[in-house]
Formats: structure tokens, sequence, C-alpha cells
């Protein structure tokens, strides 16, 4: 379904724009060969540039969004599948902090390094007007080859990982809760592999 997204005037901050129809691979990229059978050698995501203000100059942040994006959605639907109520990392009381935006954070950091090559297939681009001046956000959607992705996501080290947001935490080597460790290692491996699973068998929306 194709989203129309409606701009209206705001008098106080004197923005105005107007109706634009998304294509629906703006918010559902994997959409993009519906109609094709079988399994598509394709892995598609959606750079999006923030507002600009030239037309090129949100194409070229949209194309820099890619791998950030990508990394993002994968990370995010990673955590948001963990239970972070059955682990913590740290014995003392002193490191009570909110771990999940650390884990999704470090997973980013370590898969955005590692995008393979993308190819630009579409285009979409907002334009508008705010303070007498316009603006425009880029959408741009692009392909990946499918074993590229699947590789990228089975090189993921949930051991490393972990050390990692243990290290960010800064939690002194005594204060390890080594069960929470190992709880969260095996957590991030099995949405590791459901993922893998996951886009190696097509089904991309599940994310």
């Amino acid at each position: 379904m194709k989203r129309i997204v409606i701009f209206a005037l705001i008098i106080g901050a004197s923005a105005i724009c107007f109706a634009q129809e998304q294509p629906q691979w703006v918010n559902q990229p994997y959409s993009y060969e519906a109609e094709a059978t079988g399994v598509s050698q394709w892995f598609y995501d959606v750079g999006i540039s923030s507002r600009a203000a030239s037309e090129r100059l949100a194409r070229d942040r949209a194309r820099d969004n890619i791998q950030i994006s990508l990394a993002k959605n994968i990370a995010s639907d990673i955590v948001a599948r963990i239970d972070t109520t059955t682990f913590s990392l740290s014995m003392s009381e002193d490191d009570i902090v909110d771990e999940s935006s650390i884990v999704e954070t470090v997973i980013t950091n370590t898969i955005r390094t590692k995008v393979p090559s993308y190819d630009p297939r579409e285009w979409f681009v907002e334009r508008g007007a705010e303070n007498g001046k316009n603006y425009y956000v880029a959408y741009v959607l692009v392909r990946c080859q499918r074993n590229q992705i699947i590789a990228m996501i089975e090189n993921i080290n949930p051991e490393t990982i972990v050390d990692n947001i243990i290290k960010q935490l800064k939690i002194r080597q005594n204060d390890i809760d080594r069960e929470g460790r190992e709880n969260l290692i095996k957590q991030l491996t099995e949405q590791r592999d459901r993922i893998r699973a996951a886009i190696f068998a097509g089904d991309d929306c599940s994310m």
C-alpha cells in the first residue's frame, strides 16, 4: 500500500509542503520485486537524507545513509527480540544502565563497516519550503547481492560484540556478571542465526 504524505501550511513556522505520493518501496523495500517468483538474488534497503538546501545535497546524504541505515535496521531488529530483563552484564549496582541502547549502538557500528557494495535502483525526492527557503529530502532504493548480506551477518561475532559492550560500559573485570555475559551471547547468536535464515529464505519482510 502506498502512503500519501500530506504536508500543510504551518503558520508559526511558515513551513509549506505539498502532498506527494511516496512509492511503496520507501517503507517496504522488500516489495520492489514482489511479483518475482522464488528467492531474489538481491536484498533491498533504503537510504534517507536529512533536509538539505539542494536536491543534489539531499541525494548525496541519502547515499551516505545507506550503510548506517542497513546496519541499524538489522541491529534494531536483533535488540527488539532480546529479553533485556533476563541478564545484566555487571554485578555492581553502580553500573546499572539501559544496556539495550548500547547493545544496538555496538551492533550497528560493527555491521556498518562491513556493508557490501550496493547498486542504486530508484530515487524519490520530497520538496518543501520553510521560512522562505526550499528544502529537499531524498530517498534512494538500493540493492545488494543477497549472498553478500548473508555472509556479512554470518560474520557477526556475538562474543566480540558483548566484550565491546562491556568495554563501553567500563565494567571492571571483577564486576562482570559471567552468567549475564553468556546469556547475552546466547541471545545474540540466536537472533543472528534467525535473521540469517530469514534473508536466506527471502523472508525480508520479517525483519
